[in-house]
């Protein structure tokens, strides 16, 4: 499953998310396996995220909304008096 083009929707509700314990019980498969280490935290942390992230949703991907809004985020206003 490629992560970038399913995970570009949003989940239809909240109440989809996994909860917390939910989410460490279907985690609770990868204790015990073996990781390859770089010694670069950066490369290290990024093949981390994607070892969980294509455990994860090989499981449960949950549907998308069909209607939703990108916000912007918010830049600082600027007073001119």
């Amino acid at each position: 499953m490629d992560y970038m083009k399913t995970s570009k929707t949003p989940p239809r509700a909240k109440k989809d998310l996994s909860t917390p314990e939910n989410l460490a019980e279907r985690l609770r498969p990868l204790i015990g396996q073996k990781l390859k280490l770089s010694g670069k935290p950066r490369t290290d942390g990024s093949n981390f995220r994607k070892l969980i992230t294509s455990f994860l949703l090989s499981q449960y991907m949950p549907e998308g909304s069909q209607e939703y809004e990108i916000i912007p985020p918010r830049k600082k206003a600027y007073l001119f008096f």
